[in-house]
Formats: C-alpha cells, sequence, structure tokens
C-alpha cells in the first residue's frame, strides 16, 4: 500500500473512528510506477503486466 488513510498514521491513531468505506478503499487501491523519467520500454512492461492480470 502506497497511501496510508489518514486516520490510519501515527499522528491520528489515538483518534477513534470507525471509517469503513475508506478501508474498503484502501485495501483495494494499486499503486503503479510512473514518474516522468521512465523509459517507453519500462511504461510498456507496466502497462503488458497489468493486462497480464486482467486479462
Amino acid at each position: 500500500m502506497h497511501f496510508k488513510p489518514v486516520h490510519r498514521l501515527a499522528a491520528y491513531r489515538q483518534v477513534e473512528c470507525h471509517l469503513p468505506v475508506t478501508e474498503h478503499v484502501a485495501a483495494r487501491q494499486l499503486s503503479l510506477p510512473c514518474y516522468p523519467a521512465m523509459a517507453a520500454g519500462d511504461v510498456q512492461r507496466v502497462i503488458d503486466a497489468l493486462h497480464s492480470l486482467w486479462s
């Protein structure tokens, strides 16, 4: 998981809260490698990997 929901961060853990939708979405998020200096071949490799997961 790349980005944690705010209520899971150390500064907010002492606050009692129940956020079922946030938890549901956080459990299903996917962080993809993506940055401006990525070579075209690396971008294609990420795309191919995703296609292989959902094909």
